[in-house]
């Protein structure tokens, strides 16, 4: 409205100074024609922008999501046909299979690459996300009927290979009534893809690495982040497809745990690190990742707590709770042959090594049906 006035505006001066030259020499002659052409002619322009406005609601390549019931529909079965024939051709993880792979993952090197250093605008930033992340989880046949039906959170790409980062409570099926199933990935065009290996698992934390057989665009991490920071997210939060917001990173805090200093980086101290982001997310957005304005991933989706909520009274505020970059960072750095050569006795080179057996065992682990209890408003 403030372009369309000044446009206005400009378009009187232009008609004021031919009317300076014309044979209109009266002034009220001159206002009444000035007016009259000028709102005419505005009223014209303003019809015409609207009517481009609606044949053009979205730059050109972004992609609209079909949110009716039949297209929500039509993606479930199409998920579901994916999986039962993954499952058939023996190329996805089945549900006992995962309940294996979690127990004893297959151990890997994991690079990451170094954090970027260019500031993208929030529209760029949502099309690089785009093209890395995936939903993730279980496409599966109930106990009560045959139709396949879909439990999915999210996760992102940190390797050109196939790795992929998710909510460790996103890959574990637990409370998912099931009776066949398949562990997969959706890419953002829907493409459907079998997970194929379990390589970190860490349910405390609330991370794992899993991987699928394709050629993935990896984001970077980073924990160079403060409070105050931009915080963006694209996920799905209660079937919302294709959902980016903004917020900003509100603090990190100790959940638990036991350490000597705020610099422990060893995985069973940073187990217990969380972060609270005012971005949006909601159920179905766990996994996602959390980016800087760099598009560095600086944590991922994890918890919905409402707090000061009453038996009659609504919640006095909501807070997102996400997993630091820095945690996910020691994840990819241990494999199970070197948390088992943590515990040996022999191995004393570094005091976190030391520790790691003893915070394992930490009372703290008492707490875990209170701290788990958010989680499930997440998937």
């Amino acid at each position: 409205m403030h372009g369309f006035r000044i446009f206005q505006t400009k378009l009187r001066i232009y008609f004021v100074t031919i009317l300076n030259y014309s044979p209109f020499s009266n002034f009220l002659t001159r206002l009444s024609f000035l007016n009259a052409i000028s709102i005419s002619l505005m009223k014209r322009i303003f019809l015409l922008l609207a009517l481009t406005a609606k044949l053009a609601a979205q730059a050109p390549g972004v992609p609209i999501f079909d949110q009716s019931k039949e297209g929500l529909k039509a993606e479930d079965q199409n998920i579901g046909a994916k999986a039962e024939k993954f499952l058939e051709e023996k190329k996805a993880l089945s549900h006992e299979e995962v309940v294996a792979e979690i127990k004893n993952p297959e151990p890997v090197e994991i690079t990451l690459a170094k954090p970027l250093e260019r500031f993208l605008t929030a529209a760029e930033i949502a099309e690089k996300t785009a093209l890395s992340t995936y939903r993730i989880g279980w496409a599966y046949l109930c106990k009560n009927c045959d139709h396949w039906h879909t439990n999915l959170g999210g996760g992102y790409a940190i390797s050109a290979d196939g790795l992929i980062a998710t909510c460790a409570h996103v890959i574990d099926h637990k409370g998912i009534d099931m009776r066949k199933g398949a562990l997969i990935a959706v890419d953002q065009a829907g493409k459907v893809y079998p997970v194929t290996k379990v390589h970190r698992y860490h349910r405390k934390m609330d991370a794992a690495i899993i991987r699928i057989d394709a050629k993935t665009t990896p984001l970077v991490l980073t924990d160079q982040v403060r409070p105050g920071d931009p915080a963006f997210c694209l996920s799905r939060p209660l079937k919302q497809g294709k959902y980016f917001s903004k917020g900003i990173v509100n603090r990190f805090f100790w959940d638990g745990g036991s350490r000597e200093n705020e610099d422990d980086r060893s995985v069973a101290t940073l187990a217990y690190l969380k972060m609270n982001v005012s971005s949006r997310w909601a159920p179905g957005s766990s996994g996602s990742p959390v980016l800087d304005q760099c598009g560095n991933v600086i944590g991922h989706v994890a918890l919905i707590n409402n707090l000061g909520k009453g038996k009659e009274k609504p919640s006095l505020i909501t807070v997102h709770a996400a997993i630091p970059a820095r945690s996910v960072q020691a994840l990819c750095g241990l494999g199970r042959k070197v948390e088992k050569a943590e515990k040996a006795p022999k191995e004393k080179k570094a005091p976190e090594e030391n520790k790691a057996p003893e915070e394992e065992k930490a009372p703290e682990e008492k707490k875990t049906p209170e701290e788990e209890k958010p989680e499930e408003a997440t998937d």
